[in-house]
């Protein structure tokens, strides 16, 4: 019988260093349209993720805890040759990171 428990498909060793043989994944949202491009933002201990939702031409941003808040709208989102993550909003960057 199928399970609709999220698990985690190990398909490259490398993978084990970073995630815990029992890590858990949990659903924070599932409503959102078409999203790409998201990017970890160090904050400290701790940060929280961005990710664009193609259709909704939105960035949400995620924290740890699972908060889903808009970040920034009428967004485009671009990762550049040197690896940097921009956040536009009609002309002006919001937000430039570096991974």
């Amino acid at each position: 019988m199928p399970s609709d428990e999220a698990v985690v498909i190990r398909l490259d060793p490398a993978l084990d260093p970073l995630v815990s043989a029992d890590a858990k994944l949990d659903l924070v949202k599932n409503d959102f349209g078409f999203t790409e491009e998201s990017f970890w933002v160090d904050e400290g201990k701790s940060g929280y993720l961005l990710l664009s939702d193609m259709y909704a031409n939105v960035i949400y941003k995620v924290t740890p805890e699972g908060k889903v808040s808009l970040y920034l709208d009428q967004a485009a989102t671009r990762r550049t040759t040197s690896g940097a993550w921009a956040c536009r909003s009609r002309t002006r960057i919001a937000k430039t990171c570096s991974s």
